[in-house]
């Protein structure tokens, strides 16, 4: 073995050295210097893509700042909807509930048709049924015609208990208006427009025009929105009108209010006074159609007189 490594000369030594150098050279790069270059390598391009987002970020900035700026413009334009084109409607309490269903009640039965009446007559047009085949109930100012007796805006029924009222829009199908003009299309046009500014949210549906110029006839329907602020609705969908005007057992209990609104039932006997007009049903509520006794529950809902008389 001496005698072999005797034979090595010093030139075979620096070759044996230089070739386990680059091994250990080799190894080092690949366990080392590699890895720590692929560390650097990743570390840039993360670097690269902070730079950019820092970039974007002052554009960020005021995009959150403008986003913020309409979404208080829109609160604003529905505050002003909900402040004059809607009754306060709330299902956040058991109360409430109870409020909201009165208040549809006194809106559909009593209010709507007449708002709505009065409206498209200060528009100068004339409503189909309003000459001499109507006449009008002296108490809410609704017109009907006398061959049948029905509303010349018909106001479907409401809810009869909460549990059909569910947060969101609650709406109204008025079914479709029929008006006459002698005055052209301009009027026709200001006609559709004064919907803008009705005294509730109307959404016009599509019009229908007919007749020869100046004297032209339109059919156009219309929907009514009211916003329900959220709470447990209780099951039940929104509906645009609803149903009976309640009956036995849907009560607030003794003491919720006075002669107006104690008593153990919501509806009863009075709930619309003589002069709701025919059509809307029912002792108090007016003559035939909205249907017969049982309309409410026991008297005592809105006090001696009713809403409306």
């Amino acid at each position: 073995m001496r005698g072999a490594l005797a034979k090595i000369t010093w030139v075979q030594v620096l070759i044996i050295g230089a070739v386990v150098c680059a091994i250990i050279g080799g190894s080092l790069y690949f366990l080392m210097i590699k890895k720590q270059q692929e560390e650097i390598a990743q570390l840039n391009a993360t670097l690269t893509q902070t730079k950019s987002a820092a970039g974007q970020l002052p554009a960020a900035i005021a995009a959150r700042k403008q986003a913020r700026a309409n979404l208080r413009a829109a609160e604003r334009r529905l505050n002003f909807y909900q402040n004059t084109k809607m009754i306060p409607l709330s299902l956040t309490s058991e109360v409430e509930k109870y409020h909201t269903m009165v208040r549809l009640w006194r809106e559909q039965a009593e209010v709507l048709g007449p708002l709505m009446e009065r409206h498209i007559a200060s528009t100068g047009v004339i409503m189909e049924g309003a000459a001499g085949d109507a006449f009008a109930n002296l108490l809410t100012g609704q017109r009907f015609r006398s061959g049948t007796g029905a509303g010349i805006i018909s106001v479907p029924k409401p809810p009869e208990t909460p549990a059909g009222i569910s947060p969101g829009w609650y709406t109204i199908n008025l079914g479709s208006v029929t008006v006459r003009t002698t005055r052209g299309l301009p009027h026709v046009i200001s006609f559709l427009r004064s919907f803008t500014r009705a005294p509730r949210l109307v959404a016009v549906g599509a019009p229908s025009i007919s007749g020869e110029s100046p004297n032209l006839t339109v059919t156009v329907p219309l929907t009514v929105y009211y916003l329900v602020k959220g709470g447990d609705s209780g099951g039940g969908a929104p509906a645009a009108g609803g149903g009976m005007m309640g009956g036995p057992g849907m009560g607030m209990g003794p003491g919720m209010g006075g002669p107006g609104m104690g008593g153990p039932g919501m509806g009863g006997p009075g709930m619309g006074g003589p002069g709701m007009g025919p059509g809307m049903g029912g002792p108090g509520m007016g003559g035939p159609g909205m249907g017969g006794p049982g309309m409410g529950g026991a008297p005592g809902m809105m006090g001696k007189g009713g809403a409306g008389g």
